[in-house]
């Protein structure tokens, strides 16, 4: 289950995004809540946070909740 989202259509890419307690999927997991989390972006003709096949993704990438530095997703390859 996702900790957090963000959503934005495809026609806006490329985009930057910061994820923050506020977009948190429900009010109890709070990012803030965790020392490290895993990042991916993902395409979805769904529009659904989970991961379906067809969906095009990017790698994940494992980062601190409190790391400073931009993290630069590229979206890739199919689910």
């Amino acid at each position: 289950m996702p900790l957090a989202v963000a959503r934005i259509r495809a026609s806006s890419l490329p985009s930057t995004v910061t994820l923050t307690d506020a977009m948190a999927m429900t009010p109890q997991r709070k990012l803030s809540s965790f020392p490290q989390v895993e990042v991916v972006a993902r395409i979805s003709p769904s529009g659904d946070a989970l991961p379906h096949a067809g969906d095009l993704e990017s790698a994940p990438v494992q980062t601190a909740t409190r790391a400073q530095q931009p993290i630069v997703l590229t979206i890739d390859r199919v689910h």
